[in-house]
């Protein structure tokens, strides 16, 4: 049995010794593994899921709780009654897009929907790779810069600090590089085609 108090202890050690994301990530495959392993779960293709949503965990956290959170999900998702998580894909996808939508200039995080909409993720993940086909993170700046230019379109008198803020970037020069890497244009280019 996993005991959750013992893993975010874990956590907490890491932390504190400020232990290398590597060593960390390293870990928790291995505590993954472990427990499918000796729960009599099928590992191959469970164990591959499980990892890519780790990764996504990985990537989305701003803090060790954040990733100590997304790890105790993964590793207690199979131990929870999992009809309790059972959604309606496409329409809870439809109110996923309706709050980016409505919130794009805010803080969104993979954290801060599951939190929001009331579910793990893993789950989350793993609904929204499957009916989607990419990763909410992939979905976020999609959304944020086909934003950026409709506001760039339609106001072309904005600073590119004001079009970045109106789509949930604080820093210019970090829109400006996801810009570019988006259009193949950086944002004085993209206002200088209209």
């Amino acid at each position: 049995m996993i005991d959750p108090k013992e893993i975010q202890n874990i956590f907490r050690s890491w932390e504190s010794e400020e232990c290398p994301q590597l060593f960390v990530e390293y870990m928790m495959k291995q505590i993954i593994y472990i427990s499918r392993k000796y729960s009599n779960t099928e590992i191959s293709h469970q164990q591959i899921e499980m990892e890519r949503i780790l990764e996504e965990i990985l990537a989305e956290a701003d803090h060790m709780e954040d990733v100590c959170n997304g790890f105790l999900d993964i590793l207690l998702q199979n131990l929870q009654d999992t009809s309790v998580e059972k959604v309606d894909a496409p329409e809870f996808l439809e109110k996923i897009k309706d709050y980016v939508e409505h919130h794009i200039a805010e803080e969104i995080s993979l954290t801060s929907i599951c939190n929001t909409f009331g579910v793990s993720q893993p789950y989350f993940s793993k609904i929204f790779r499957k009916y989607m086909n990419k990763s909410f993170n992939q979905y976020i700046t999609e959304q944020r810069m086909e934003k950026a230019k409709e506001i760039m379109r339609n106001n072309k008198e904005m600073l590119i600090k004001e079009v970045a803020l109106s789509v949930g970037y604080e820093n210019q020069f970090y829109f400006s590089r996801i810009f570019h890497a988006y259009t193949k244009m950086s944002p004085s280019e993209y206002f200088d085609t209209f």
